[in-house]
């Protein structure tokens, strides 16, 4: 693998340099992804990109976590990487993970199972800001899932024209370790911007070795009146994971463990591109689409047959949105029109150990197409008004097929029947906002959510419940 990953390397940063010598294009402007839509009336916090680089010896949810409201768990230690981490907004406890959504310029990073975000695989130096919406006021531009709140990156959008190389070496407790390499290349005609990172630690717990391997690169340039983004991203994790403790144990041996054998390992990679067509001064079409792939395997001896699982995921976005500027009665109105389209397929094995048939293989799918437009108006310098509507179908496959001659077969398992599900949902809110002196701002909205159930909701732990689940609402 690592053999592999530094070929690839080689190969890139080759064909990086053969790039820019053919490239010869008119400087860009920065991609519209970089502005976000304003939903009056919402809680919204930013991040920018001074803090986060004032705050790089921390890992990203840690930066996340001092804003107010949020907060952070990982069952590898509070100061982990941020590998297998979960955000809480507004206390939504275990279901966070389904419940908070996270993107990057706009482009969903939950999947359709109930699998955590990598964070580690964002790097740092390519973040520009950090948009945070609590509530469910992101629902409408971004579709379920929302309920709790929006995470969502915007990367450097190359217009600082900065170049550098960075070398960046960390050491800390646990026997932790880190090295990132940053290299970035502005031109009058493009712009490229690499990350390297190699993260590894012996974690706060015992049996809990942590390795993590990252690349990302993007390229931004202009042709004509269209500007262009690609973004492409590797990232690797091997993971040995703990045993849970009993309140004994946590007083007599708060680190040990009992499962020397239990691990989580990924593989992922991504490819994200956006373009900005400025239709003409008021008005500019945004493209932005993306293809996640992410393989997870994993054997956790600890909880109960089948414990070995092996899990492919594939994502398809595409987000196709027009941004126009209009003036009606000396009222300046920003409004956003898009669709959303989106497609994953899933397939997991799960068995008793990696070598053996497995016992239940799932096979599914799911589709979602959705129509929105948010909504700004300027009433007057201090006053804002705004509103949004965004209708969404889902629609759900799932298989199950059961081995009967897998070594941990039982009785009492049941094979599913086929299950397909469709649902037509709607989100709405509408928020008024005005400012006043010394810095205050007097807001309120009225919006709703909805949570669409994810493949682990409907397969359940044991595998053994009902498919069949209702949309959840806010």
């Amino acid at each position: 693998k690592i053999l592999v990953f530094l070929l690839f390397l080689i190969f890139f940063l080759y064909t990086n340099f053969t790039f820019s010598l053919e490239i010869t294009l008119n400087l860009y402007d920065p991609l519209s992804k970089s502005f976000s839509t304003p939903i009056p009336g919402t809680l919204k916090t930013i991040i920018n990109k001074d803090k986060i680089q004032n705050n790089k010896i921390l890992p990203i949810h840690k930066i996340i976590e001092m804003e107010s409201g949020i907060n952070t768990r990982s069952i590898y230690g509070d100061f982990s990487s941020g590998s297998k981490t979960t955000i809480d907004i507004r206390g939504m406890g275990a279901q966070a993970k389904s419940n908070v959504l996270i993107l990057i310029n706009g482009q969903r990073l939950n999947n359709i199972d109930m699998s955590e975000i990598d964070f580690p695989s964002i790097p740092l130096d390519s973040i520009e800001k950090i948009e945070i919406l609590k509530g469910n006021s992101a629902s409408v531009l971004y579709g379920d899932g929302a309920i709790g709140g929006a995470i969502n990156f915007i990367t450097n959008n190359g217009s600082e024209g900065k170049n550098y190389n960075e070398l960046t070496i960390k050491t800390g407790s646990f026997n932790s370790k880190s090295i990132n390499y940053n290299f970035s290349d502005h031109t009058k005609y493009y712009s490229i911007t690499s990350s390297i990172s190699n993260h590894v630690s012996d974690g706060y717990r015992d049996e809990n070795e942590q390795l993590q391997n990252n690349f990302s690169s993007d390229i931004k340039y202009r042709a004509g009146v269209v500007d262009h983004n690609f973004s492409l991203n590797f990232n690797e994790q091997i993971m040995s994971t703990p045993s849970d403790r009993s309140q004994i144990q946590l007083y007599s041996d708060r680190r040990g463990s009992d499962t020397p054998d239990d691990f989580i390992n990924s593989l992922g990679a991504s490819l994200m591109y956006a373009s900005d067509y400025k239709l003409n001064n008021n008005s500019s079409l945004i493209i932005s689409s993306s293809i996640r792939i992410k393989d997870s395997y994993s054997d956790l001896q600890s909880t109960s047959y089948p414990s070995y699982n092996d899990t492919s995921l594939f994502n398809y976005q595409f987000s196709p949105r027009v941004k126009k500027y209009n003036n009606i009665f000396n009222n300046f109105i920003l409004s956003t029109i898009g669709l959303d389209l989106q497609y994953a397929t899933y397939e997991s094995f799960r068995k008793e150990s990696k070598n053996v048939i497995p016992l239940h293989t799932y096979n599914a799918w799911q589709s979602t197409q959705s129509i929105y437009t948010q909504n700004s108006i300027n009433i007057n310098e201090i006053t804002k008004l705004g509103f949004g509507v965004r209708f969404q179908r889902n629609i759900i496959g799932i298989g199950d097929k059961l081995n009967t001659q897998a070594p941990d077969y039982a009785g009492w398992q049941t094979e599913h029947s086929t299950f397909k599900d469709e649902s037509f949902n709607y989100s709405t809110n509408i928020g008024l906002e005005r400012k006043f002196k010394n810095n205050i701002t007097l807001f309120g909205r009225i919006g709703n959510g909805f949570r669409y159930p994810n493949i682990d909701d409907r397969i359940g732990g044991s595998g053994d419940s009902s498919f069949s689940l209702k949309t959840q609402k806010s």
